[in-house]
């Protein structure tokens, strides 16, 4: 039997060409078929046609600027007056009650008017991306969906102080990565986009969750991280929720790097700066000073240590080593990551910080909590530019401060000095930021 010819399929033929299931060349009316046998040819109208999204489209559909696949100008999403706009984004929305359907549809409308900006990077313009593919991905995978609801859950919690929204985006938040989970130990092609795209939103729910705990207590699973390094339970709250997100991430990390191909293909991707060509920019003298002081912090342990039992100098070292790297690259990120066009890469910082970095602040090292304070520093300077910064710098100098206090067994100037200067420097953009 001779192999079946592949032809192109007829989507838009006439209806009776679609009754008889033939292909209709598509040129009427009258079609070619219809013409040939004398019978009436018609055509449905357009609004009839319905378009169904798939998430086989790759992301280069978002890309294409100038036009379209048919050669047309791309058609621009309606928009509201300015003055419509405004009042859509400063009034509260109601919680519906006991309807979880109408629940989503306003966390839905929500996300495609307001929220997705704040996933945006705008040397990418990738507004598309996150506006209309992602919504489009999340049709198909679980995860995605639910990481969707629970960041405008949180947005919407985060910016009207309103708890429902916070405990909704909290059951979200839990059922995305119990999904999630699930979905990296079965990993297909066609999931690599929407791995990478819940990736970019991982940083953002650590973030948003951590800031929101203060007003609901989530009930997203931890892990425990050495029970001493606080004094209570909520102490941990801000910390143990980045370092949930924080090993999802590296869940990501290890499905995308075996996919590295696509990655370097893809064109969301190449549309992105490295980290390393990212324009620099001269430091404020005052976080010049306070970095340098971290440093002072860090090499001062080497000294310190001197004269102490073999196993904890050599613990020192390790900490030291993995301390130096995560300064300078924080260092990096203050040098770059404050212009409002580069804002998202502030989130790449404790991953490329490495998993021994975190295990120094697991294992309660001084330096390395007060290294990640000023990441926290930082992160609250981007507070006037995206909802999800507006707290959490803030809220991590009260934890690690707090934790400070509880373990401390002899005064240590330069740390005291350390934390004094993160608690002025959140507080004057706090004020900054509310004027």
């Amino acid at each position: 039997m001779p192999p079946r010819r592949s032809h192109t399929k007829s989507r838009r033929g006439c209806l009776l060409c679609k009754q008889r299931h033939v292909r209709c060349d598509e040129r009427g009316p009258p079609c070619g078929a219809c013409q040939a046998r004398g019978t009436p040819c018609e055509y449905a109208t357009m609004t009839t046609i319905i378009l169904e999204p798939t998430v086989q489209e790759s992301f280069a559909d978002g890309f294409t600027d100038a036009k379209n696949a048919t050669g047309a100008a791309p058609v621009s999403p309606p928009t509201l007056p300015d003055d419509d706009t405004a009042s859509f984004q400063t009034e509260c929305p109601v919680f519906p009650n006991d309807n979880k359907h109408l629940l989503e549809l306003q966390l839905m409308n929500r996300w495609s008017t307001v929220t997705y900006r704040s996933m945006c990077t705008p040397v990418a313009k990738d507004d598309y991306v996150w506006q209309i593919k992602v919504p489009s991905m999340a049709i198909n995978f679980d995860f995605l969906m639910n990481g969707l609801l629970a960041i405008t859950a949180f947005e919407i919690g985060s910016t009207f102080d309103n708890a429902p929204y916070v405990h909704a985006a909290v059951e979200y938040q839990t059922l995305a990565i119990g999904s999630f989970r699930k979905q990296l130990q079965d990993v297909h092609p066609n999931m690599i986009e929407p791995i990478l795209c819940f990736s970019l939103m991982l940083m953002v729910l650590a973030l948003a969750s951590a800031q929101c705990r203060l007003s609901s207590r989530p009930s997203v699973p931890t892990e425990p991280h050495n029970a001493s390094a606080s004094s209570s339970p909520a102490d941990a709250d801000m910390v143990a929720s980045t370092f949930i997100h924080f090993e999802l991430l590296r869940g990501c990390r290890v499905v995308l790097e075996g996919h590295a191909q696509y990655l370097a293909e893809s064109p969301y991707i190449r549309r992105l700066k490295r980290f390393e060509e990212l324009p620099l920019t001269a430091l404020d003298p005052a976080m010049e000073s306070a970095i340098t002081k971290l440093t002072d912090a860090n090499e001062g342990r080497i000294i310190s240590s001197v004269g102490e039992p073999y196993e904890h100098r050599v613990k020192q070292i390790a900490h030291w080593e993995v301390c130096k790297k995560a300064i300078s690259l924080l260092r990096e990120c203050f040098a770059k990551c404050a212009n409002e066009d580069y804002c998202g890469y502030v989130l790449g910082w404790l991953n490329m910080a490495g998993e021994d970095y975190i295990n120094a602040i697991k294992d309660n090292d001084n330096v390395a909590l007060l290294v990640l304070m000023y990441w926290g520093v930082l992160i609250q300077t981007l507070g006037h530019q995206v909802w999800w910064a507006r707290h959490y710098g803030r809220l991590l100098a009260d934890e690690i401060s707090s934790r400070r206090n509880a373990n401390v067994t002899e005064p240590d100037p330069i740390t005291d000095d350390l934390i004094l200067l993160a608690r002025e420097f959140v507080n004057q953009t706090a004020r900054s930021t509310a004027v």
